[in-house]
């Protein structure tokens, strides 16, 4: 008797239910993408119980004629793909022809189908994979698929599944990134009646975002729009305080399918690079389109993973857009944000009283006047912080003070700043004029046009265009401000007309010197210090053949280690610009982090492990307390650097009060 026999359909029907279908969230999945390709604009899905008890899914598709509903449950059968050549040109979300006849080898299944031409619909009822009974249905529309009873005939896989709670958070999950990958189609989840997903399909990205997320996020996410030679980006992606624990929130869309990508995920992580703090994960959505020729998603049956064929060219490109699009950001927090009302400012009402004296709003003082006493304070502020804060401040370069120049001319040619509206008379309440800044920017709508980043630094006045010509220069990323005191000796408070800003000096003088650092790094030529008692280093046998191998990567960042006697190393120099009074204590930090990465170090992290290690070390510390001058002078230095909202560790540098915030937490206005 023959050893090898053909296995009849039953059985590789149920084999191939182990692959396709995992559990209730894989029965979703390949009934709601085949609706998508039956170019549907409305698909619900009703769940019970996490789906194992009953799963339905309800379109307004094509819907299929008899002959072809029987034939769907064949093993094999598609209407998706013709020829092999297509496989290269795949454009549909299901091509295999394997879904359906899975999904019902392990479940009791019906279907119920009208395309709009034919007399009468179709319905088919089937159970463990077979044909139970075929008759007339009702002329709706499009296809209803009914699910129940998953994994009845197959006990051992039904014996894995996890709570109803788990298998329910797997279907919402994928049914909202599938939601955000076509806003262009109404979808609806409901569980045990409930209702958790609604969306409009109208087609607006940010629309499903707010019902995916709420409509706070959705208002604090970047759009980001790029185009390459083979590839086109559209992305919304949230501004760095809005954090999460884990990376499931990075969402990633290929013509117009969800995608688990490593790749892509680490360039959106690298494009927060120092934004966040340590374990700490961005909010993003990513949708590229490219020629379905680059993009090989026939990997594994679950169609989630896909192989792209220009892949680091497309990371390093997306990384590089999605910089771009951060750094354009004003990433200034404002904690009390949250709290405002959607209706716009004008329809507030301000609370006074006639024997008030201080019933003007809190900006008296002009910009202009601020902008003025920071820069006859600067020259002398600079030198004061140099000598009064452990160590001096990393100069000005040239062109950083040619900057300085021109943006001093440009200012004085300024008008005066709109929003500097105070009323003239004191007599009754104080309300808003009509006209005034505030009532033409009202709190930010939910508007797809409108980019609703709720940080944006507020306009200022355009300069002549002859100075605009001038300047080639990036503006400031952070206003003039104008400081007042400190608190706890740690914080600084200071003011302009947008508010109250508080400022950690420590994070604020960290991000100037890990800047200052890094560049001194990548200097070749660097002057070393001799050391009038050298430093010995000892280390065990394994300890030290990893540092031999890094011996070149230490002298790029200026440290020669001289052998001397057993396992040890002799340290008789040092770069000059190291932080004084903190030599030993570096370098010691900086050949212990060789030791944990085992010898593999790649330059340009070790350039910026080492610079975020002097400049933690060099910073100012807290429970320092600061001249007036010395906190201009920071300041100052602070707004030129390339990113003065985080610190290395990505911790928040500035937190913002705004006026209104304030006034609302008084009750001079109410809303």
């Amino acid at each position: 008797m023959a050893n090898i026999v053909v296995m009849d359909a039953h059985l590789s029907n149920k084999i191939a239910a182990g692959e396709v279908v995992e559990r209730p969230a894989s029965v979703v999945k390949e009934l709601v993408e085949n609706a998508i390709d039956a170019s549907s604009t409305k698909i619900e899905v009703h769940v019970q119980e996490g789906g194992l008890e009953q799963i339905k899914v309800i379109d307004n598709g094509q819907g299929m004629e008899r002959e072809d509903a029987e034939r769907a449950f064949e093993r094999h059968a598609t209407s998706k793909l013709k020829d092999e050549k297509q496989l290269f040109h795949i454009s549909t979300l299901g091509f295999r022809g394997e879904a359906l006849p899975s999904i019902a080898a392990v479940s009791k299944l019906s279907l119920q189908t009208w395309n709009g031409r034919e007399e009468t619909g179709t319905s088919i009822s089937l159970e463990g994979g077979q044909i139970k009974e075929i008759q007339a249905a009702p002329l709706r529309q499009g296809t209803t698929i009914e699910v129940t009873d998953l994994f009845y005939n197959t006990p051992a896989r039904y014996k894995y599944l996890k709570t109803i709670h788990t298998e329910l958070s797997h279907i919402s999950d994928y049914m909202n990134r599938l939601a955000m990958a076509r806003p262009d189609i109404a979808f609806v989840l409901n569980h045990n009646g409930r209702q958790l997903l609604k969306t409009s399909g109208n087609g607006h990205v940010r629309h499903v975002l707010a019902s995916v997320y709420g409509h706070r996020i959705a208002k604090q996410t970047v759009p980001v729009k790029a185009s390459h030679i083979d590839f086109e980006l559209e992305a919304y992606i949230g501004l760095p305080e809005v954090t999460r624990s884990n990376r499931g929130y990075i969402s990633v869309i290929v013509n117009g399918r969800y995608i688990r990508n490593h790749s892509i995920n680490q360039a959106v992580m690298r494009a927060y690079h120092t934004l966040l703090p340590i374990n700490r994960y961005p909010l993003a959505l990513i949708s590229l389109q490219m020629d379905a020729s680059l993009m090989d998603i026939n990997v594994h049956p679950s169609k989630l993973e896909a192989r792209i064929s220009k892949e680091k060219e497309l990371v390093d490109w997306l990384e590089q857009e999605l910089k771009v699009a951060l750094s354009q950001q004003s990433l200034i927090p404002q904690p009390l944000a949250d709290q405002k009302q959607s209706q716009p400012l004008g329809a507030e009402q301000r609370i006074s009283s006639d024997s008030d004296a201080d019933n003007k709003p809190f900006y008296k003082q002009d910009q202009f006047d601020l902008r003025l006493q920071l820069r006859e304070q600067r020259d002398t502020a600079s030198s004061s912080l140099r000598d009064a804060v452990g160590g001096q401040v990393p100069p000005l370069t040239e062109g950083q003070r040619d900057t300085e120049r021109q943006r001093e001319t440009e200012t004085q040619r300024e008008p005066r700043s709109p929003q500097m509206n105070v009323p003239a008379e004191r007599e009754g309440p104080l309300e808003l004029k009509k006209g005034s800044d505030q009532e033409q920017n009202p709190v930010p709508q939910l508007n797809e046009q409108d980019h609703l980043d709720r940080n944006q630094a507020p306009k200022q006045a355009a300069a002549p265009e002859s100075i605009q010509e001038q300047s080639d220069s990036p503006q400031p990323k952070i206003p003039l401000l104008s400081p007042m005191g400190q608190l706890h000796g740690t914080y600084i408070l200071a003011q302009n007309e947008q508010g109250l800003y508080m400022i950690d000096q420590h994070a604020a003088q960290e991000r100037i010197w890990y800047e200052y650092f890094y560049d001194k790094l990548n200097q070749h030529e660097n002057v070393n210090q001799d050391l009038l008692v050298p430093i010995l280093l000892e280390f065990s046998a394994g300890e030290y053949a990893l540092i031999e191998q890094c011996k070149a990567d230490l002298e790029k960042v200026g440290l020669f280690l001289e052998s001397f006697g057993h396992h040890s190393y002799m340290v008789r120099s040092h770069p000059q610009w190291f932080p004084e009074g903190e030599e030993e204590a570096l370098i010691r930090e900086i050949v212990a982090f060789v030791i944990e990465k085992k010898g593999a170090l790649e330059w340009i992290h070790f350039r910026e492990k080492v610079a975020i290690m002097m400049s933690c070390k060099a910073a100012i510390k807290a429970n320092r307390y600061l001249k007036k001058e010395e906190m201009e002078a920071l300041l100052e230095k602070l707004r030129t650097t390339s990113n003065p909202f985080t610190c290395p560790h990505g911790r928040p540098i500035t937190v913002l009060l705004t006026t209104y915030d304030i006034e609302k937490m008084f009750k001079r206005v109410m809303s």
